[in-house]
């Protein structure tokens, strides 16, 4: 068994901003010529999450909607108050999502269903620059 770590930067606007990084992950893995193995994708952006899902306009404002509505950026978090940020919302949004995701990776592709693809979600609230890192056990 092998281990390969990688990583790739992606710039966001922040904002529940959006991203499908399904081919880049997918170029960085098969530019180390792995075409076999367990993918694992993750963000240590503590206000970011990695989510497998259909990437269509409507299902990510749906997405966004929702997590708006069950965790508003308007409430008054104890973290917010205590730190004298805006940043509970994020974080409690990424916690939900999640900051990574494992994937099988067969014959030089990630076994997803025909409209899946793999999502940087980011709850920050500017843009910047974002690091993804990839694990491959093969």
């Amino acid at each position: 068994m092998n281990i390969l770590n990688l990583k790739f930067l992606i710039n966001t606007n922040g904002n529940n901003d959006v991203l499908d990084i399904t081919e880049n992950a997918k170029e960085k893995i098969l530019s180390k010529n792995v075409l076999n193995g367990l993918i694992h994708i993750y963000t240590p952006l503590s206000r970011a999450g990695i989510k497998i899902m259909e990437y269509d306009p409507g299902i990510v404002k749906d997405l966004n909607n929702f997590l708006e509505k069950i965790i508003p950026k308007q409430n008054k978090y104890f973290h917010d108050i205590e730190w004298k940020d805006n940043f509970a919302n994020g974080y409690i949004k990424s916690a939900l999502i999640g900051n990574g995701v494992c994937i099988p990776f067969i014959e030089g592709d990630f076994e997803l269903d025909r409209f899946q693809r793999i999502l940087f979600v980011d709850f920050d609230d500017t843009k910047g620059t974002r690091s993804v890192i990839i694990q491959i056990i093969y």
